[in-house]
């Protein structure tokens, strides 16, 4: 597979509440779901001969050789949750993006911008990350014009920027929008559609319109099971989020069931040690902890934490959400003394690797709070507390963070919803 198809990412933001966001390569066929993310599907829609022609001598240009590596590398990084290493990286390529390719290179400057966007993503920097996925829309737009596939998997990532920053109002004409291109380009019954289609009842649970977000969660999955079979991977997203979607309505035996479907297609399609299935463990044992079963929640969790510690490393976000889910646990054990450094290790990791003012590091500074309080240190938990407010002061429409977590919260180059 050429570079190109490995490094044209677009950020798929989060996904059910609370998640991240994973890649999708605009370019090829080959199938991804993703992040802001990986769109499976992205052809190249109606090119004329002169435009395939360019775009077959954009990839063999050797000018490219420089930003390919500089991307690969950052992209490594990137998936270690090691972001201070990977942002110089890609900072370069967008340079010499610039300076040397210029519009000669659309293809290569908008892969550069979704890695960069993505990073930004990862780290809750919102702010920075939005400039960047708007200036790709624009360059992929003029570029392969607006109905273009590759056009709706960039919608889909500002989507996913507008819900993480509560901003739904905004986010739906993007997630709608990327649905309509799709429909129209692909048919309403190709998997591309199914993910368009899960983005958007993604909305629609943060807005709390369960029964509509379930519906069209269960209308993604019946379009993937026709077109990819029953046991297919993808046909996990659409699981999860359906169990995430039930967990809310209360439905928690429906929740586990879909929960335990995801599972069992994940042991066969990647296997029992694969980070996405510590993502479906994560949930499934927050719901058991919604059931009072505490002594199997705590063993799913640790599972899980194996899982990512072993898959992603001991400093990755998603092994933080682990060791604070524990502590979470413990406290409502009332095992204070066990709690409280599983919560510090989760503070360290969250401040080394999203830094000092992401969303998630307030979350886990008020519960730790809450635990200082409950053993009389008052003064500790105010300080903890301060903490957390002067971040969602810095970050005011930032969507509150939610107990369940989403495939793109493991920020994996191989992800695509």
């Amino acid at each position: 597979m050429n570079w190109l198809s490995n490094i044209f990412v677009s950020v798929t933001l989060a996904c059910a509440p609370g998640v991240l966001f994973s890649q999708s390569h605009l370019q090829d066929d080959e199938r991804k779901e993703g992040n802001p993310s990986h769109d499976p599907g992205s052809k190249l829609a109606g090119a004329s001969g002169s435009q395939a022609q360019a775009k077959t001598e954009e990839r063999q240009s050797p000018d490219l050789i420089p930003i390919e590596a500089l991307n690969a590398l950052g992209l490594a990084y990137q998936d270690k949750a090691q972001y201070d290493q990977a942002e110089p990286l890609f900072l370069n390529a967008l340079t010499l993006c610039e300076k040397y390719q210029g519009a000669e290179q659309p293809l290569v400057l908008v892969a550069t911008l979704n890695n960069l966007a993505r990073l930004y993503y990862d780290q809750g920097k919102y702010g920075s990350m939005e400039p960047l996925t708007w200036r790709a829309l624009a360059v992929a737009e003029k570029t392969f014009g607006p109905q273009n596939v590759r056009v709706a998997v960039i919608l889909d990532n500002l989507g996913h920027l507008y819900v993480a920053q509560g901003h739904f109002a905004r986010a739906q004409p993007m997630f709608l929008r990327a649905i309509r291109i799709r429909e129209k380009e692909l048919g309403p019954d190709h998997p591309d559609v199914a993910a368009g289609l899960s983005n958007y009842a993604y909305l629609l649970s943060w807005q709390g319109k369960y029964a509509e977000s379930e519906r069209l969660q269960r209308q993604a999955l019946a379009i993937r099971q026709k077109t990819l079979g029953p046991s297919h991977h993808d046909l996990t997203f659409s699981m999860n989020r359906l169990a995430q979607v039930c967990q809310l309505q209360g439905r928690l035996a429906e929740a586990m069931d879909w929960y335990r479907q995801a599972i069992a297609v994940l042991e066969k399609t990647v296997g029992p040690d694969h980070p996405e299935m510590a993502v479906v463990l994560i949930n499934l044992a927050s719901l058991c902890q919604d059931q009072h079963r505490y002594e199997e929640s705590l063993d799913l969790y640790q599972q899980a934490l194996t899982i990512t510690e072993k898959s992603l490393g001991s400093d990755h976000p998603v092994a933080a959400t682990c060791i604070e889910s524990l502590a979470r646990l413990y406290s409502k054990q009332h095992r204070y003394d066990e709690a409280e450094p599983l919560y510090r290790r989760a503070l360290a990791i969250q401040e080394k690797t999203l830094g000092p003012d992401h969303p998630d590091l307030a979350e886990t500074l008020k519960d730790y709070a809450v635990l200082l309080r409950r053993t009389n240190r008052k003064s500790e938990a105010n300080a903890f507390d301060r903490r957390a407010k002067n971040i969602v002061a810095k970050n005011p429409e930032a969507a509150l963070a939610n107990r369940t977590i989403d495939v793109r919260a493991l920020g994996l180059t191989s992800s695509h919803e």
